[in-house]
């Protein structure tokens, strides 16, 4: 991957390209760890503002607990950016997806997913017969039926 030296002239950029005013992202990053810290309430936030390891890096360093992603394409991404917590805000459907996610569990502190039933819940953990992953459910036992 080409990446052009700091300070490119922005008319010298091969287009597309991601532009960031760095010092705004800076100042949003603290506004964001500053009221997570104020209110108590832990954040999260999802990369499909950025896509980018680099900022979510930055955004976990300021005190975000993860980071989610829409996608598995996304959260690999992630994790080989060394985003250690991602939660995959969708399901994961298929016998090669759920290897993909499988995959993930050695780069990452914990790949976690959200379900919306116990129907989806029972069928990835029966399409996946590798012994070093492990399908828990919920920490109060409840999901959404």
């Amino acid at each position: 991957m080409h990446l052009p030296p700091h300070g490119t002239r922005l008319e010298e950029l091969d287009t597309p390209a991601l532009v960031v005013d760095a010092a705004v992202l800076e100042r949003n990053i603290a506004r964001m760890a500053e009221w997570s810290r104020r209110t108590g309430c832990a954040v999260r936030p999802h990369a499909k503002a950025h896509k980018t390891p680099l900022i979510a890096r930055k955004q976990l360093d300021a005190g975000a607990i993860g980071i989610c992603c829409a996608k598995l394409g996304e959260a690999e991404a992630m994790v080989a950016g060394g985003v250690p917590s991602v939660l995959i805000t969708s399901e994961v459907v298929g016998a090669a997806k759920l290897r993909r996610l499988t995959a993930l569990a050695p780069g990452s502190s914990a790949p976690s997913m959200g379900w919306t039933s116990t129907v989806r819940w029972k069928r990835p953990r029966a399409g996946v017969s590798s012994s070093s992953t492990q399908f828990a459910e919920p920490a109060d036992g409840r999901m959404n039926e």
